[in-house]
């Protein structure tokens, strides 16, 4: 039962130590997608299926000392940790695209998934 408290915010970290990140934190445990498909009339046709991995997304920035590079990873074990208490993990995790870092507020975005499947809830 509920106490009334929804999960509204998460914390990650990764081997084990913290990746600071902006309040929004996304994660997806991936699944089958599916397409409906219509025709010309707008009748439905049928659909398709295809798998969608899973992924963690969120928004860090440097701090003094700290290099571009150390956002950049594989092989490592992610855990995102919901604010209720909930957590998700990623083994052998890995970041899908290269980071990038812009002025007029610093703000890089991670993208992590597993390589070696699905996200787990622990």
């Amino acid at each position: 039962m509920s106490n009334g408290k929804l999960a509204g915010n998460a914390t990650i970290t990764k081997n084990g130590t913290l990746i600071r990140t902006l309040p929004k934190v996304e994660v997806s445990l991936g699944g089958e997608k599916r397409t409906v498909h219509l025709d010309g009339a707008g009748n439905v046709t049928g659909y398709t299926v295809e798998y969608e991995a899973g992924s963690l997304k969120a928004t860090t920035q440097l701090a003094a000392g700290e290099k571009l590079s150390d956002v950049a990873f594989e092989g490592a074990t992610c855990v995102a940790t919901l604010d209720t208490g909930q957590k998700i993990l990623f083994r052998d995790a890995m970041t899908l695209v290269p980071p990038k870092w812009a002025s007029g507020g610093g703000e890089i975005e991670l993208e992590i998934g597993s390589g070696t499947g699905k996200p787990e809830e622990i």
